[in-house]
Formats: C-alpha cells, structure tokens, sequence
C-alpha cells in the first residue's frame, strides 16, 4: 500500500520534497496558500518576456542545483561577470583580488589583511565559534576599525540593518567562501538556467503530475496536528497523511504548530522589496553593485542581464534593484509607487545621470516577507533538526535549517533532498495505515491533476 504525503509549500523546496517523494512511489498532494507555486523562484511579467521574478544565480560549485537542472533537461550557461562597489558617488571594481588590491576604501595595509582573511575562508577553515562570534568585531580584529568603518559595516547595514549587531561571524565567513570557490581563473562565473528558474519549477509540477500526484494552489494550511496519522486543516476540511512536510518559514511553521518559537529564538528575518525593470542598456559593465553608501537605502543593483542574456537576445537589459528589510517592516505593506519611487530615488544616487524617463522600458515591484532567516549569536547555533520526536508524522524544512550555509537554490535543493530521504526511512518503518482510518482525503476535493494543468497552471500539454 502506497503512504499519503502532504507537503505545505509550494516553493522550491515544497516542489523538490513532493517530486522526491513521488518518485519513491508516495501518493503526494501539495498544498500552496498563494495562487502560483515557485515562491521566491517563481517567474514574472516583464517588458512581454517572462523573467525571475527575484535575481537568481548558478554557481560553478552548485552541483545539487545542476544535478536537478540536468534531471529536468535543462542546461545552465556560465559566465563570466564582474562586481562592483558603489561610494562617494563613484563606482570601482572588487572583481578579483587584484581589484581589491587597489580598492580606495582600504589602505594598503588593509588590503593585505582583507587578501589574508578571504584566503582563510576559502580554506574552509571554519569552526563553531563563528556561530557565537558578532560579526563586527570579527571583522575589526582581521581587517582593522578602518576597514569595518568605510567598507564592512556600511555594506553589511545596507543588507541587514539593526540586525548586522547581533549578526554571528558565520555568515560572512560562509558568504566569502562560496564567492571564493566559484571563481574560475581568477574571474567570477555565474549561471543561469535555461528558461530561469520559472522553467525548472514548471517541470517540477508538471512532473508530479503527471505520475498521479496533485497540487492544491490558493489553499492556505490553517493548522497540522503531529499524531499518528498526522492531520492538515485546510479551507474548512481535515486531511489525514501518514506524513505532513511543512517547507514554510519558521514563522509560518510555528504558527501551524500553535508552537513557541524553538530554543527561545527570537523571530529575525528578512524581508525583500524590489524593483524590477527592462532598461535600454545596462546600468554599468557590472552584474551586481554594492551600495555602500547609508543615503541610497539600497541594497545594490543587479544587471541580471549581463547572466541571464549576454547575447542580448531580448533586446533590453533586465535589471533589479533590491531593499532587505526586516519582515516586520512596513514598507512591505505599502503601495508599489511608494516602493519604486523609495528605490528609484536610491537608484539615481548611485547613477546620477540615469534618465528613467527615456531608460526605463518596462518596470515592476516585487517583494516577499520572508526571504531569508537571520541567525543571533546569542541562541542556540545548532540548526533544528528535520524530523523532532515531539512531533509524530510531521517533517519541517525551512530557512533555519540550511545554516550554516549561506540561502540559495542551491542550498534549497540539497536540504529539500535530506527531507526525502528522512521521509523515506521513515515510511519504511512504518507501514501505511488502512484507507478508512484516514479522514477527508482529498481524493474528492477539487485539486489540479494532470488531466487539468493545462488549463490551470498553463503548463501547455503534459504527455
């Protein structure tokens, strides 16, 4: 008998966890609140072309990403691309470690301690100490208060706000080493899959489907019971599953559960608003720029077009211009005029002579409440594990889990994958139960099924 599995979230996890659960031979049905699934990979109108709608990237040294990519006959197309830093109205180049030679935000002797401590995180000599270390100081005894004053803090404030202060040295120390590892030849490399991530998500879905299991879209998860069967309430109706995988945030998880946040953990997260434009040309000769600069309120500018069309097939330049925020903000809440305008006004301080009015083809907001969970030095560094003995029948896989390894699709994949197998053992373990000790099974419930995909998802002809 095949066991019933529930996974909440449609976003890349959720889509990787009930893909690898089918495939096991598990009857999936996969629940998603909003009414498209892909979450923060999912796809965008822009300029009548679709787009990510936040900027994504494929390093050389993304092998779980690429694996899926290539499951999915899908390629990744790699190049080479440069990064900038944005201060005192000018732009230079911290591409390469010769770049960073000559960085004017640094003395010499600063310089030659940044070269030291990027060489001591791409030897992967890390430890649990980083977890327990602020990252400030960190930086201060490595690079020198200079160094921190004009450069670090400003960069890392722009991303993190408050929250840089409690921030562990971990996340740098991680961050720097997986930029480290993915240059080739000295150069930085990105990639982008073949048709964005949209396309990968797509086939995802179209995959489940097509071998019997289903997804639920617009059907927001009020609450699961742990227990044996474990239960998911949903639009009124009880659902019955030998195992629920909630790939929510942490937030979101807690809020299913009726629990308290784990260990005392405060909730510290991120938040993003951005615009996304099709511009005329790029901005600059760089992929992404760091603003280092407190007045722009910005946190960089990205010409993903430089990744996603080097060839300039589309004819524009796809360009994104981000804010992190915390998720508590209420800038996320606010009308997408306020929100362009804010990032516009941010964007003309780093380009002045930009002219929005005869650069600007085609420009949109996005944002999204959670993006990434920030850990606090002060708490438990240990991340939760998937599977907690309190809880029967229920798998978590969220952000909180990923440490320490920095978020990306990457990092998703690879997780989402340990979930599979967790549940696999599991289930082997334990025997499905009878069909009538299950309640309210969506069997008949209205959910979108291979035969009506087409129709619901746009996914164009299935079989």
């Amino acid at each position: 008998m095949r066991s019933r599995v529930a996974v909440v979230g449609a976003g890349l996890a959720g889509l990787v966890v009930a893909d690898g659960l089918m495939r096991l031979g598990h009857l999936v049905d996969l629940f998603e609140g909003s009414p498209r699934f892909g979450g923060l990979v999912s796809g965008a109108d822009l300029a009548d072309t679709r787009v990510d709608r936040f900027y994504h990237v494929v390093l050389p040294t993304d092998t779980e990403i690429m694996s899926l990519a290539r499951d999915l006959n899908l390629g990744v197309r790699y190049t080479s691309i440069r990064t900038g830093a944005a201060h005192e109205g000018g732009l230079e180049s911290v591409s390469t470690a010769g770049d960073l030679a000559r960085l004017s935000l640094l003395s010499p002797i600063e310089r030659a301690r940044l070269a030291v401590l990027t060489t001591r995180c791409r030897a992967g000599s890390s430890n649990d100490e980083l977890d327990r270390t602020r990252v400030l100081p960190w930086l201060r005894r490595w690079v020198g208060a200079g160094a921190v004053n004009r450069f670090w803090e400003p960069l890392l404030r722009a991303r993190f706000g408050a929250l840089v202060d409690d921030l562990p040295a971990q996340w740098l120390y991680q961050r720097t080493r997986r930029t480290a590892l993915a240059r080739r030849r000295g150069a930085e490399v990105h990639g982008a899959i073949d048709g964005g991530y949209e396309t990968l998500v797509e086939r995802l879905a179209a995959r489940l489907l097509i071998h019997g299991g289903t997804i639920r879209l617009s059907c927001p998860v009020e609450s699961v019971a742990p227990g044996t069967p474990a239960s998911l309430y949903a639009q009124g109706e009880r659902f019955d599953y030998d195992v629920i995988v909630i790939t929510t945030p942490e937030p979101t998880v807690n809020r299913m559960l009726s629990r308290e946040p784990l260990n005392g953990v405060p909730d510290r997260s991120l938040g993003v608003v951005c615009l996304r434009m099709a511009l005329r040309k790029p901005l600059s000769p760089y992929y992404a720029v760091n603003v280092i600069d407190p007045v722009a309120k910005i946190t960089g500018v990205i010409d993903a077009g430089h990744v996603v069309d080097p060839d300039d097939q589309l004819g524009h330049s796809v360009t994104y211009v981000p804010k992190y925020v915390d998720s508590r903000d209420p800038l996320l809440l606010g009308p997408d005029e306020h929100i362009e305008a804010e990032l516009m006004a941010g964007l003309q301080r780093v380009f002045p002579h930009f002219d929005p009015t005869s650069e600007i083809i085609d420009s949109r907001v996005g944002r999204a409440s959670f993006v990434e969970a920030v850990r606090h030095v002060d708490y438990a560094p240990a991340a939760p594990p998937l599977r907690d003995s309190a809880l029967p029948g229920i798998i978590t896989v969220t952000g909180t889990q990923l440490w320490p390894q920095i978020p990306s699709g990457n990092a998703t994949v690879q997780l989402a994958r340990m979930a599979v197998a967790q549940v696999g053992r599991q289930l082997l373990a334990a025997p499905p139960r009878r069909s009538g000790d299950y309640r309210s099974h969506p069997d008949d419930q209205p959910a979108i099924t291979a035969e009506t995909a087409p129709r619901a998802l746009g996914l164009g002809q299935l079989f």
